[in-house]
């Protein structure tokens, strides 16, 4: 039991005050339990135990579904593409179509019609689709860039290009040449039996010439296919070798210069 005194703001019961007036305060007793601490869930009935449980395990397999058809939706539509590429093709196919024409009865001109109208067939052609369109564009880039000779860090196969181009493209050089250098090379490799006596002993030398050198294929022609008897394999065939101009016609009919 412990005592106190009075103590009060009043200034004259603070001088009025002694020591004698001593309070006596109520006793008060604290019990401590070791080892025990309060919890609800040992007193919950066991159904209700049951309920949460089932609860807590429903909730955890939403989250995985709901993140599971996040990524499902994402691979599925991975977005819009909005680049250029994508842009350009993507005007290209709705530019194709004719939504005039019902689907359902006709879908041939329902895709194709709008290319047919806005592309009709070019003059001298018998027949043009989106594949031709974009050779004849191939044909004039790679046009440009062989006529184009002040391009600046070409390689020595892209300047070769531009050499053989500007040689077939030289019409008065080679008007002026004539057959000149074909009759050098018939000589080179030992003559033409129909002009002058053929070196028979130099076959082996005229057929490395013409075969390997100059990629032409006179006598037989050697190339590697698929084997008949084996599909998995291939193997080294040799064949007649056939004309070296495509149609007969070449050989008999005039030229535009002799008529």
């Amino acid at each position: 039991m412990s005592t106190y005194k009075r103590a009060t703001l009043d200034e004259e019961e603070l001088v009025d005050s002694t020591s004698d007036d001593v309070y006596t305060s109520s006793p008060m007793q604290v019990t401590f339990f070791p080892g025990q601490r309060t919890t609800c869930w040992p007193d919950k009935p066991q159904k209700e135990k049951m309920l949460i449980f089932f609860v807590c395990l429903l909730s955890i397999a939403l989250f995985i579904s709901l993140i599971s058809a996040g990524v499902f939706y994402n691979q599925a539509h991975p977005g819009l593409c909005l680049s250029e590429p994508c842009v350009t093709v993507t005007s290209t196919v709705i530019g194709a179509l004719d939504r005039s024409v019902d689907p359902c009865h006709d879908f041939y001109n329902f895709a194709c019609g709008g290319w047919m109208k806005n592309n009709p067939l070019p003059e001298g052609k018998s027949r043009w689709g989106p594949f031709s369109n974009l050779w004849e564009h191939n044909m004039l880039v790679m046009k440009r860039l062989l006529e184009n000779t002040t391009m600046k860090g070409l390689s020595k196969a892209e300047k070769k290009a531009q050499h053989y181009y500007q040689a077939c493209m030289n019409e008065s050089k080679i008007e002026e040449m004539g057959a000149k250098p074909l009759q050098q090379l018939i000589r080179k490799i030992g003559g033409w039996s129909l002009t002058e006596p053929w070196d028979k002993d130099n076959f082996q030398e005229v057929l490395r010439t013409v075969s390997a050198s100059l990629r032409t294929s006179p006598f037989f022609t050697v190339f590697v296919s698929t084997d008949s008897k084996n599909s998995n394999s291939n193997v080294i065939q040799v064949d007649q070798s056939s004309l070296g101009l495509p149609s007969r016609d070449y050989y008999l009919n005039k030229t535009a210069n002799e008529k």
